[in-house]
C-alpha cells in the first residue's frame, strides 16, 4: 500500500514539473485551457463509461456526458472564458456523482458477479 501511495506521490510531481514547463513555454493561460480541455474530455468519457456499465444508474452517466462538453468550448477559436451558465450543468453532474458515491456505491452484487465471471 505504502509503495502504491509513494508512485501516485511521484507521478503527480512529475505531472506537476511538466506542467510548469508546458505553462512557461506556452503561457499559463494557454496551458489552463488545455488543461480544461482534458478535464472535459474525462469527463465525457467517465460518462460514456457510466453509461455502459450496470454499476451505476445511466442518468450520471448522461449528467457526467453533460458536464464534459462545457470545457470544449476552448477548442473553438472564441473560446475565452466559460459561462457561469456553462460551468453550472458541470457542477451539477459532477456533484451528482458525487454524493451518489458517497451516499449509495456502486452496485457491489453486480460487481462481484462480474469479477467472478472474469
Amino acid at each position: 500500500m505504502q509503495s502504491a501511495i509513494a508512485l501516485e506521490a511521484l507521478v503527480s510531481a512529475a505531472f506537476i514539473l511538466i506542467g510548469g514547463k508546458v505553462a512557461d513555454v506556452i503561457g499559463r493561460k494557454r496551458a489552463y485551457k488545455i488543461g480544461l480541455v482534458f478535464f472535459g474530455l474525462y469527463n465525457l468519457l467517465n460518462g460514456c463509461l457510466i453509461l455502459k456499465s450496470s454499476f451505476l444508474p445511466r442518468f450520471l452517466g448522461v449528467f457526467m456526458v453533460i458536464a464534459g462538453l462545457p470545457f470544449l468550448v476552448f477548442l473553438l477559436p472564441v473560446g475565452n472564458t466559460l459561462s457561469p451558465f456553462a460551468v453550472a450543468p458541470a457542477a451539477m453532474g459532477e456533484g451528482l456523482l458525487l454524493v451518489w458515491l458517497l451516499a449509495k456505491g456502486v452496485n457491489a452484487q453486480k460487481w462481484t458477479e462480474q469479477a467472478s465471471r472474469a
